[in-house]
């Protein structure tokens, strides 16, 4: 080795023996140079050490000599005390289990629901007796990762540096009574005692374990240095010795704890160097400056700005001469371990309680509706081939070279690997309607396992689709057949097969005909980037080598969003995901709880390598996104969380999948991802998001959940009317029901109504129009009560600021009076614009106050230019009403009070009594439609929640000729947030085809024409 300090060493390899294998040179490794055992050339204190490779792991790049020196003497004698079988002969340790039980740990801190699964388990506890020295420290690590509950002793100042290592009690060793107390805490928990393990070494530490273990049914006693004799009955004392890990039981504890769990440990951050190195000074005299700090337990320095106890007593502040003060505190055993066997928490019960977290200074970042930019894709294929690059490097270490016609086939050799394995079996699942003896082809000379598994989500039309198809051979019939599977992820779904030939030739080309059409990309070249399109499937690659057991549960969202008002949630979740979350009968099991998922349709068990490390990408996207600055791009957030579904399959069953937009969120998907690829980073990321996610939780407590974090983001807010018999609630009822018109062929059905407001601290947007009633208004007032449909996916824009003129993230359709907000006066034609078809029928109609003027222009025809003829009107006009031929009789003040008023008097509505009927306006229009050109004159009153169905609509051959032009135009255009309301003359394509569908589909029943609208 180049680095060699004294004692164990670290450092680089300089040559390896001829027998060494998965070591080279130039590795950086740390090693337990044992030469008492192996003689003066493994020894220390020269140039070039020897090492044998039972006791030589490697080290992670991020982890330097100075800080791994600390490890090797430890980690051999902690192994020894802990696992030889003349000592404790405990459980080995287990690094995913270790991380699992970590990550377990900080989402009880959230309240999860696992505490009533682990109250009736007993874990035992292990009792080490010192922590202050290197062996101390790995000795608690050890213990826990093997599965122990640690009870340790240590000075005040070092509570948090255990409580970090793992041990979920700490008492005092300088308090007198310290043997009673933990004898008494023992007995109340009947806890069963693994032993105990005394680091410090000495006659006095050895009896005080001893006295422990006797009262406690007795036991054994690792011990450094000392094993006295006289020992209480039924308790022994083992000496262990750091050698004793590859001299005894033939090597089996340096296999284990150096050969398999080190390695795997230290990359994960399971297995820390600690403690950290303290310079006392450079020359030999301070060898003794600093064996006086280490005996007075001040081996590393105080953190900055603390004040260390042990000192304080010494100079006897506040105390009695000469005694130390006792800083714990162990009310019940109840507070101290059993809380941190239910709770998984590292509890140090001896210590005053921690200061609260501070609250962040930053606020919660806002919710924002606008569009994404449309170079995204551009970004996509970047991030792509960088995110390919990254993982052959990480992935390079573990796969053979390959040929370049295999890296075009195979995604750079990763399947060929699974199908040129030597020795690797390869479990492809079948269909379940294949027969027993039927396999799945694999063609060896093409690199082709003829099975894909395709996915396609979009959260907010609650699209969560598996299609899994398949090439297989029977051999009973000698044939080939192509079954494809297709349904909601993790359900049985419905299965057919598309042909059976005796030819692989013309099965195959109909699989990658199939492929194709269904991912826009080659079978060849599967592996490749194609930018997602709506509606197409994603390839997701399965490792057929894999042997992971099944998860044993899956991503719970029910704590993310588990306090919200059921008033806030019914509307948000519409407003932010397109409809509600929970789709199952009510009262039926969670879908995330119960995991009845088929894993043929959602084979976690299976997801390879680069899925799960595409996946960690996609996680860290999101994370960025949410930190970037104080406004969240909710279309971004949407996007790539229906990305992510298409890459880690969701079992939701009917449920609509989980959005993830908040650090807990993160959090969960991280805890999963690591389940399926113990991935260093993903344990990374989990922690991190926990401890931000704790941090927002505590500053802002429930407004932190993602609900109420996007309903605090709007500037108006909302109350849900609840009693039907006011008249309010009826005549805004009898409104919508009597303006829907039977010429537009729609049903609309009432299903809830909020009354919206501007929020008291924000700026009101409709400050100008109140502001202006202050001064002559040359157009004169006249309020209207007014319709205006929307899709779901523009309410929240439309909350936050208000009805605006192309806002931006609106879509946009037609322009029959320029650029201006469109309302109408007849529910259904605004009905027609709600898109609702794409939302199960659910739509959002809102009723506006608009100030249209008594000098606004009424035009019979269309004004293309409309918003340029208000401009040069000065101030004249702020609205074009497009007169329709059919419309109210006449309108009313209404009948309730609405706050605020904006103008004198009450604002008109429709007279609900009286049906709508000819205008003899002579107009274009079937309706009238009323275009606003300033948005702070169109204030949003209420919102209703509507179902919208289609119907038949007969009329007599005899009808009028304005009933049969309203029929003939009536809702053609798509419509949207901004745009007409209602009838208008925007033929796109598809106005064109349903206006012929419509001519086609004319046919004369009983007393006249049934049309399709």
């Amino acid at each position: 080795m180049k680095v060699h300090p004294p004692g164990a060493d670290s450092g680089e390899i300089l040559e390896v023996g001829k027998d060494v294998k998965n070591y080279k040179q130039g590795d950086n490794v740390m090693a337990h140079t044992l030469g008492l055992a192996y003689g003066s050339a493994y020894g220390v204190f020269q140039l070039y050490v020897r090492a044998k490779t039972a006791t030589v792991p490697k080290i992670p790049d991020d982890l330097d000599f100075r800080a791994a020196v600390v490890l090797p003497l430890s980690i051999s004698t902690a192994a020894a005390g802990l696992y030889l079988k003349m000592t404790l002969g405990l459980k080995y340790p287990d690094v995913v289990n270790r991380l699992a039980d970590r990550m377990l740990s900080l989402e009880m801190r959230d309240g999860s629901e696992h505490v009533a699964e682990t109250t009736t388990k007993k874990i035992d506890v292990l009792l080490v007796w010192g922590v202050s020295s290197s062996v101390g420290s790995t000795t608690i690590q050890l213990a826990v990762a093997s599965g122990y509950d640690v009870v340790t002793t240590a000075s005040p100042r070092k509570y948090s540096y255990c409580k970090d290592l793992g041990a979920c009690l700490v008492l005092d060793y300088h308090a007198p009574n310290i043997v009673p107390r933990f004898i008494s805490l023992l007995h109340e928990n009947g806890t069963p005692v693994a032993g105990a393990y005394d680091a410090i070494g000495t006659d006095a530490t050895v009896r005080q374990c001893a006295a422990v273990l006797h009262a406690v049914g007795g036991g054994t006693v690792a011990s450094v240095v000392a094993t006295p004799d006289d020992l209480p009955e039924g308790v022994k004392a083992a000496r262990i010795s750091s050698t004793d890990v590859v001299s005894q039981d033939d090597g089996v504890v340096a296999r284990k704890i150096w050969g398999e769990y080190v390695p795997a440990a230290l990359p994960n951050e399971v297995l820390k160097a600690t403690p950290r190195e303290m310079i006392i000074g450079r020359r030999l005299r301070s060898i003794q400056a600093g064996l006086d700090r280490q005996k007075e337990g001040l081996w590393f320095p105080d953190p900055p700005g603390t004040i260390n106890p042990a000192r304080l007593s010494k100079h006897n502040v506040g105390g009695e001469p000469g005694k130390a003060t006792d800083f714990s505190y162990v009310p019940t055993l109840s507070d101290a371990l059993k809380a941190a066997q239910l709770a998984k928490q590292d509890v140090t019960a001896s210590v005053a309680p921690l200061p609260p977290i501070p609250a962040p200074v930053f606020p919660l970042p806002r919710i924002s509706s606008d569009r994404e930019s449309d170079d995204f894709h551009a970004s996509e294929k970047q991030r792509h081939e960088e995110n390919r690059l990254e993982f052959e490097a990480l992935y390079n270490k573990h796969r053979s070279p390959c040929s370049s016609r295999s890296r075009r086939t195979s995604h750079y050799g990763f399947s060929r690997t699974q199908i040129q394995q030597n020795g690797a079996s390869i479990n492809v699942p079948l269909d379940f309607r294949a027969g027993f003896d039927a396999k799945v082809v694999i063609d060896r000379l093409k690199m082709s396992i003829y099975d894909a598994y395709l996915v396609r989500v979009d959260i907010t039309k609650n699209v969560n689709y598996f299609r899994r198809q398949q090439v297989v051979f029977n051999p009973e019939t000698g044939t080939y057949a192509l079954y494809v599977r297709e349904g909601r992820v993790g359900l049985e779904g419905f299965a057919r097969i598309v042909i059976e030939s005796p030819t692989l030739s013309t099965v195959t080309a109909r699989f990658r005909k199939f492929f194709q059409d269904k991912t826009l990309k080659t079978w060849n070249k599967r592996y490749e980037f194609v930018p997602r399109r709506p509606g197409r499937f994603a390839f997701v690659e399965l490792d057929y080598t894999k042997t992971t057991a099944r998860p044993k549960e899956l991503p719970k969202y029910t704590a993310v969003d588990g306090n919200i008002n059921a008033e806030v949630r019914g509307l948000m979740e519409h407003i932010l995901f397109g409809g509600p979350v929970k789709n199952h009968v009510a009262g039926s099991e969670d879908p995330s709880t119960s995991a009845p998922w088929l894993s043929f349709t959602a084979p976690y068990e299976q997801l390879s390598s680069w899925t799960v490390f595409s996946a960690l990408k996609i996680l860290l996207r999101i994370r960025i996104h949410i930190e970037s600055g104080n406004t969240i791009n909710w279309m971004t957030i949407l996007r790539l969380s229906s990305h992510y579904r298409s890459q880690i399959p969701f079992y939701s069953a009917d449920d609509r999948p989980a959005v993830i937009s908040s650090y807990h969120a993160l959090f969960l998907e991280a805890k999963f991802l690591y389940c399926l690829w113990p991935f260093r980073e993903i344990a990374k990321l989990a922690e991190q998001m926990h401890c931000k996610g704790s941090l927002q939780l505590h500053a802002h407590k429930v407004l932190a959940q993602p609900l109420y974090q996007a309903y605090s983001s709007l500037r108006h807010g909302f109350r849900r009317l609840t009693d039907a018999s006011t008249p309010e609630f009826r005549q805004l009822k009898a409104y919508l029901e009597n303006s829907c018109h039977r010429i537009h062929c729609l049903s609309v059905e009432l299903e809830e109504i909020y009354r919206l407001f501007v929020k008291a601290p924000l700026p009101n947007p409709y400050r100008h129009w109140i502001e202006t009633k202050k001064y002559n208004d040359p157009s004169g007032e006249m309020r209207l009560l007014l319709w205006h449909g929307t899709p779901v996916d523009s309410l929240l824009g439309i909350l936050d600021v208000g009805l605006q003129i192309r806002r931006q993230g609106a879509s946009w359709t037609g322009s029959m009076f320029g650029n201006a907000i469109y309302l109408a006066d007849a529910s259904s034609k605004s009905a027609g614009f709600c898109r609702f078809e794409a939302g199960d029928g659910h739509g959002i109609l809102l009723l506006c106050e608009a100030d249209v003027g008594v000098r606004r222009i009424r035009s019979q025809a269309s004004i293309y230019n409309g918003h340029e003829v208000i401009r040069q009107s000065r101030g004249r006009h702020r609205c074009i009403e497009g007169l329709g031929r059919t419309g109210p009789a006449r309108w009313k003040p209404i009948e309730w009070q609405m706050e605020p008023g904006v103008g004198d008097g009450s604002p008109l509505m429709p007279e609900i009594t009286a049906p709508y009927g000819d205008t003899h306006s002579g107009g274009a229009l079937g309706f009238n439609e009323y275009a606003m050109y300033d948005p702070s004159h169109v204030m949003l009153r209420y919102l209703l929640r509507v179902k919208i169905k289609r119907r038949l609509y007969y009329y007599n051959d005899d009808a009028s000729q304005s009933l049969g032009y309203g029929m003939k135009y009536a809702g053609l255009r798509t419509g949207s947030e901004t745009a007409h309301p209602g009838v208008g003359f925007s033929r796109t394509a598809e106005n064109r085809r349903t206006t012929s569908f419509r001519e086609e589909t004319d046919f004369k029943h009983g007393l006249g024409t049934c049309r399709f609208n």
